[in-house]
This record gives C-alpha cells, sequence and structure tokens, in this order.
C-alpha cells in the first residue's frame, strides 16, 4: 500500500511539472505570435481615427492615409515633411490650417500646411475622403 502512495505522489509530481512545462510553453508561443510588440502594431495593421469638427468619427486603415492624391506625409509651410508613420497624431488649429503634429518621439511641432489638399483613406466600406478643413483630430493607433 505505501508502494502505491509513493508511486501515486511520484505521478502527481511528474504531471505538475509537465502542466508548468507546457504553460511556460504556451506563454511563450503566445508573446512571438501577439501582432503587438513594446505595446505597438506594425504600421501596416495600425488604424486611424479621423475627428471630424461636426463632431463624427471616421476608423481607417493608417496605412492608407494620403494627402492629397497620394502624400503619406504632411508638408509644412516651413518646408518641413512628417510621414504619417512617425505621429501619434495631429490636429489641425485653424482656419489657416494651422497644424500641430505631436511626433512618436520628441515635442510637438506647429506649422502651417502647405495646401489645403483633402485627406483620403481606406476603411471596410471603401474610400474616404473629407476637407482638411474639416479635420479637428487624427489620431493613429498602433
Amino acid at each position: 500500500m505505501a508502494q502505491k502512495v509513493k508511486e501515486a505522489k511520484d505521478a502527481l509530481e511528474a504531471s505538475e511539472k509537465i502542466a508548468a512545462s507546457i504553460a511556460k510553453i504556451a506563454i511563450n508561443v503566445s508573446a512571438e505570435a501577439s501582432p503587438q510588440q513594446n505595446g505597438t502594431r506594425p504600421w501596416e495593421q495600425a488604424s486611424a481615427v479621423i475627428k471630424l469638427k461636426s463632431g463624427r468619427s471616421v476608423r481607417v486603415d493608417a496605412s492608407s492615409v494620403s494627402w492629397g492624391c497620394c502624400s503619406d506625409s504632411l508638408a509644412l509651410d516651413w518646408g518641413q515633411s512628417i510621414p504619417f508613420k512617425n505621429m501619434r497624431a495631429f490636429s489641425i488649429l485653424d482656419d489657416q490650417l494651422t497644424v500641430e503634429i505631436l511626433p512618436l518621439q520628441g515635442e510637438p511641432v506647429k506649422g502651417i500646411l502647405a495646401s489645403d489638399a483633402p485627406i483620403q483613406a481606406k476603411n471596410e466600406l471603401g474610400l474616404y475622403t473629407t476637407a482638411i478643413r474639416n479635420i479637428a483630430r487624427v489620431d493613429f493607433i498602433r
């Protein structure tokens, strides 16, 4: 009888070790399979929320956002151009198209947009287009 109890305890210990190993493997596999690294997704998987001055919001694919027909950045009147993929957000502050850009790193950048070209992007419904003057803020969500 004592032998059977010892065998049962040994089997239980072995089962617990196997379960702990499986749990570690599952955690490692989950972390490797996750699209997020350091709290962010790759740009191609990011989304953007365009908030209009009217209060309406539209969610789009971040990598599809363009200014004008094909620019993947905003150009400021003093020569600086900042790609959307390097932004956390941007806001249109007034009718003169003063923009405040929140870069991924560093301090906010202000300037006046070099043109009043529209913003275009794609979402699950199709192509979305709006005048830059209609935008209050665009947040890029990674």
